[in-house]
C-alpha cells in the first residue's frame, strides 16, 4: 500500500498505470491483478495473504499474467470520489473467481513484482520542460519537476523511433555543440496519447554566450491552418515533423518571403526545422489547426 499527502478530487477522472512482473520462482501465475484506491482503510499488512473480496479494484487485469522477463502494463482510468489516499496492488478475488497456472517445484504462491505505479489526472498532458542550453559535459534535466520517475513516458529525439528513456523526468547530455538536439516525450494515459519536445543547445567550455544564427526568421501564423508564412530563411531547407519525429513536408526556401501550403497535414503540434547552409538547425513548435 502507497499512500499520498492529500486526496484525490472527488468527480475528477484518473488514469491509473503501473507494471507488473512475475517473480521466477512462484509457484503460480494468475489473472486479476488489480489497483485499489482508498483512505486507508484496507488492511493490506496482518491480511496481505487473505482474500480481500470485499474490496472492489477500480483498475483490473484480467489476463494471467506469465512474463518473468519482461514488464507488463496494467492501466484503467476511475472516477475519484474524493477521499482516496492509498494505492493497493494485488489480486482481490478468492480462488474460484481466479484462473492461475500451477508450477511445479516452486513455492506455493504467486509472487509478482510491481514497478512505475501512477495516479494521473486523465486532463494532463505530456510536457517536456523549457528549451535549455547547458555547458559540454552538464546534464540536462527535462520533463516535469519532481515525481515523474513511474509516469506513463517514452523519450525520443527527434527524428528517432527508438526510445532512449522512460518516465516523466529525465537526464541528458547531449554533446553536439553545433547543432542542438531536441527531444520528444510521448505520454499514454489510458489511450490518449500527447506529445510535447524540448531542445537543447550545448556550448563549448570556452563559449561564453550562444549565438543566434536565425535572428530575423519569422514563421507565421502559428498556430495555422491552411498556410505557413517564412520569411528571412532564404538558403535554408524547411522540414515538417509529427510528434514521432518522422518528416511529414519538405522544401527549400528559395526566396526572402515564402508561404508553405500546409492544408494537408491532421491537426495537431509538429516541430519545424529549418537547416542553413552551415549546418545550424531552428526548430519552432507548430500547432496545426
Amino acid at each position: 500500500m502507497a499512500g499520498r499527502d492529500t486526496s484525490l478530487i472527488a468527480g475528477q477522472t484518473y488514469c491509473v498505470t503501473f507494471y507488473v512482473v512475475r517473480f521466477t520462482y512462484g509457484g503460480y501465475a494468475n489473472n486479476n491483478i488489480g489497483a485499489y484506491l482508498d483512505n486507508g482503510s484496507i488492511d493490506s499488512t496482518n491480511e496481505c495473504h487473505s482474500y480481500q473480496t470485499e474490496y472492489i479494484p477500480q483498475v483490473l487485469d484480467t489476463a494471467i499474467i506469465t512474463d518473468t522477463l519482461n514488464w507488463t502494463k496494467i492501466q484503467g482510468s476511475f472516477i475519484a470520489n474524493g477521499t482516496e489516499r492509498f494505492i493497493t496492488i494485488g489480486n482481490f478475488f478468492d480462488t474460484a473467481h481466479t484462473e492461475h497456472i500451477q508450477y511445479l517445484g516452486y513455492f506455493s504462491e504467486g509472487y509478482y513484482l510491481v514497478d512505475d505505479v501512477s495516479v494521473i489526472e486523465s486532463n494532463t498532458t505530456a510536457y517536456a520542460g523549457p528549451d535549455t542550453t547547458i555547458t559540454l559535459g552538464d546534464t540536462a534535466w527535462l520533463g516535469v519537476d519532481s515525481n515523474g520517475a513511474g509516469m506513463p513516458c517514452y523519450w525520443y529525439v527527434l527524428g528517432s523511433t527508438s526510445a532512449i528513456d522512460s518516465g516523466g523526468r529525465i537526464g541528458v547530455a547531449p554533446t553536439d555543440t553545433i547543432t542542438p538536439t531536441t527531444y520528444v516525450v510521448m505520454m499514454d494515459l489510458c489511450g490518449t496519447i500527447t506529445y510535447d519536445t524540448v531542445t537543447v543547445t550545448v556550448l563549448s567550455t570556452s563559449a561564453i554566450k550562444p549565438v543566434a544564427t536565425f535572428p530575423a526568421v519569422n514563421v507565421y501564423p502559428n498556430p495555422a491552418i491552411n498556410e505557413l508564412n517564412i520569411d528571412n530563411a532564404q538558403g535554408c531547407g524547411f522540414t515538417i515533423f509529427n510528434m514521432l519525429g518522422q518528416p511529414v513536408l519538405q522544401d527549400n526556401i528559395t526566396s526572402p518571403k515564402q508561404a508553405e501550403n500546409i492544408s494537408g497535414l491532421i491537426n495537431g503540434v509538429y516541430t519545424i526545422q529549418l537547416l542553413n547552409s552551415s549546418g545550424y538547425k531552428k526548430n519552432i513548435r507548430l500547432l496545426k489547426e
